[in-house]
C-alpha cells in the first residue's frame, strides 16, 4: 500500500502509516456511482514524474510536492494554470501541506544541515519556523486565514514530538491529553480551534479550543483515532477504528459522530471539510482499491481516478473543488484538482472601474500606466462581477500587486493590503449586491515609487491585470 501524508520521514505519519497497514479488506455495501464532474491532472514540477497535491483555498490555489528532474521533492504552488516549485530551506527536499486565502503556504522542508522544519512561505520567501525548545525536527500541516499555523515538532533529543501553535511570531506546545506523551495538530480554523491527535501508546483524536485539549475519544469503538480536520462550525473530520478492527472516515458534529462508512471495502479516512459540511477522503472499493471520496447530502461518492486504480483526496474548499492524487494510466502519481460539474460558472468582468480604469477598461501596459497616484495614498480599486448576466455577490476575489523593473514585470506577488477593516486580508468586498460591485482599498504607504501592476484574481479562478504609477 503506497501512501502519503503530506510528508515523509518522521516519526507521526511513520506510527500512523504502520497502524494503517495492518487493515484488511472485505467486501460490504455497494456505493455510489462516480460523481459528476472533471478531475484534471496538474501534471509535474519540470523534469519530475510524480507529484502530490495536499490543499487548495479558495481562490483555487492548490500546494504539494512533486519531484524534480533531480529526483528529490520540491514544495509546489499551483496558480493561473502554472506549477511553481517554492524552493527549500537550503536541503533538497521540501512539500506544502496547507495554504490560506491570502496564499500563505505551510509545509516543512530539509535545512543545509539535513534537518527537516516547519516553514511559512509568503511573498516568494520561505521562513523557517524552527521547532520546540530541545527539539531537532518540526512540520506544519495546516493554517488559517488569521496566519496561525499547526503541525508537530520534537521536544527532547528522544525525538518525542508535539503538536504546536504558531502564531504571534511564537511556536506554542499544545501538550498531550493528560497521561500521554506524544501529539500531533493537524488542522486549525479561522476560531483557532485545533484538531490532531495525541497518543500513549494508542493514538486519540483532540479538539482544542480556549488552551483546553479535549479528547474526542475512539469514537467509533476501536483502539485508536485521529483527527485531519476542522471547519469553522466547528465540525471534526479524521478517522477512528472500528470494533470490528477496520478503519473509517467520521464526522463528529456537536458531540454526535458520524461513522461515515466506505465505498465499499473496510477502510476510509477523512482528510478535509469545508465550512458547507462537504468531506473528502479515501477509501478502499471492494477490490480492495483506495479511491478518492467526496462525502456530501449524506452520501459517499467515488471520485474516480486520472485512469489508473488509485485516488486519494486532501483537501476540499468551499467552492467544492478537491485535491488530492491519482494514478495515471502509465501508473505514475499525479496531482489532480476534481471540480463538480456546473460548480464555477464562468464570470464576466467587464474592467476596472474609475479611478483606475474609468472609460478606457484596457488596464493600460507597462510602457503606459493607466493611472497615477501618489506614494501613500488610497487608491480604490472597483469592478463588476456578473454570471449569465446575474451579479455575482459570492466567492472570495483577491487583489495582488507586481512591481514593474524596465517594463519587465516581477515574479513576485505582493498581498495587497487595505487601509480599512471592511476587507478581510487581500480579498475584495463586497460594496454593492444589486449590481455585484465589489471594493478594495488599497493601502499604498507600503509600496514605492514606479509602475505597478495590480492583478484580480476571481473566484473562477481567472486573473485580470491594470497597471498604476506611483509618484
Amino acid at each position: 500500500m503506497k501512501r502519503h501524508y503530506g510528508r515523509t520521514g518522521f516519526s507521526a505519519n511513520i506510527f500512523r502509516t504502520l497502524f494503517l497497514c495492518i487493515l484488511t479488506v472485505l467486501v460490504l455495501c455497494p456505493h455510489p456511482a462516480f460523481a459528476a464532474g472533471t478531475m484534471t491532472d496538474l501534471g509535474t514540477l519540470p523534469g519530475g514524474n510524480s507529484s502530490f497535491a495536499m490543499g487548495i483555498n479558495d481562490l483555487g490555489q492548490v500546494v504539494g510536492y512533486s519531484t524534480t528532474s533531480s529526483g528529490d521533492y520540491h514544495a509546489f504552488l499551483y496558480s493561473d494554470g502554472a506549477m511553481i516549485d517554492m524552493g527549500t530551506l537550503g536541503g533538497s527536499y521540501s512539500a506544502a501541506n496547507g495554504i490560506n486565502n491570502s496564499g500563505e503556504v505551510v509545509g516543512d522542508s530539509t535545512t543545509s544541515s539535513g534537518e527537516g522544519h516547519a516553514y511559512l512561505y509568503t511573498g516568494g520567501v520561505m521562513q523557517d519556523l524552527g521547532t520546540l525548545p530541545g527539539g531537532s525536527y518540526s512540520y506544519a500541516m495546516g493554517i488559517n486565514n488569521s496566519g496561525q499555523v499547526v503541525g508537530g515538532s520534537s521536544v527532547s533529543t528522544n525525538s518525542i514530538n508535539h503538536a504546536f501553535l504558531y502564531t504571534g511570531g511564537v511556536m506554542q506546545d499544545l501538550g498531550t491529553l493528560p497521561g500521554n506523551s506524544v501529539s500531533a495538530a493537524y488542522g486549525i480554523n479561522n476560531l483557532g480551534q485545533v484538531v490532531g491527535y495525541s497518543a500513549n501508546p494508542n493514538f486519540g483524536a483532540f479538539l482544542y479550543t480556549n488552551d483546553i485539549m479535549q479528547d474526542l475519544g475512539r469514537p467509533l469503538g476501536g483502539a485508536y483515532s485521529y483527527a485531519n480536520a476542522i471547519n469553522d462550525a466547528g465540525q471534526v473530520v479524521g478517522g477512528s477504528a472500528t470494533l470490528s478492527g477496520d478503519y473509517h472516515a467520521f464526522l463528529y458534529s456537536e458531540t454526535t459522530m458520524i461513522d461515515l462508512g466506505t465505498l465499499g471495502g473496510s477502510y476510509s479516512e477523512a482528510r478535509g471539510i469545508n465550512n458547507s459540511g462537504q468531506v473528502v477522503g479515501s477509501s478502499t472499493i471492494s477490490s480492495g482499491d483506495y479511491h478518492a471520496f467526496l462525502y456530501s447530502d449524506g452520501a459517499m461518492i467515488d471520485l474516480g481516478t486520472l485512469g489508473g486504480s488509485y485516488s486519494e483526496a486532501y483537501g476540499i474548499n468551499d467552492l467544492g473543488q478537491v485535491v488530492g492524487y491519482s494514478t495515471t494510466s502509465s501508473g505514475e502519481y499525479h496531482a489532480f484538482l476534481y471540480t463538480p460539474a456546473g460548480l464555477l460558472e464562468k464570470i464576466e468582468f467587464t474592467g476596472f472601474l474609475s479611478p483606475i480604469g474609468g472609460a478606457d477598461t484596457t488596464g493600460g501596459s507597462a510602457a503606459d500606466p493607466i493611472r497615477a497616484f501618489k506614494l501613500g495614498s488610497t487608491v480604490p480599486v472597483k469592478v463588476i462581477l456578473a454570471s449569465e448576466g446575474i451579479p455575482v455577490t459570492t466567492g472570495v476575489h483577491a487583489l495582488q500587486l507586481f512591481k514593474v523593473n524596465n517594463s519587465t514585470t516581477s515574479n513576485t506577488p505582493i498581498d495587497a493590503t487595505p487601509t480599512d477593516g471592511a476587507t478581510t486580508g487581500n480579498a475584495f468586498r463586497l460594496a454593492e449586491p444589486t449590481t455585484g460591485e465589489w471594493h478594495f482599498n488599497l493601502s499604498t504607504g507600503n509600496l514605492t515609487k514606479g509602475i505597478w501592476q495590480i492583478r484580480a484574481t476571481l473566484s473562477d479562478g481567472a486573473s485580470y491585470t491594470a497597471f498604476i504609477e506611483l509618484k
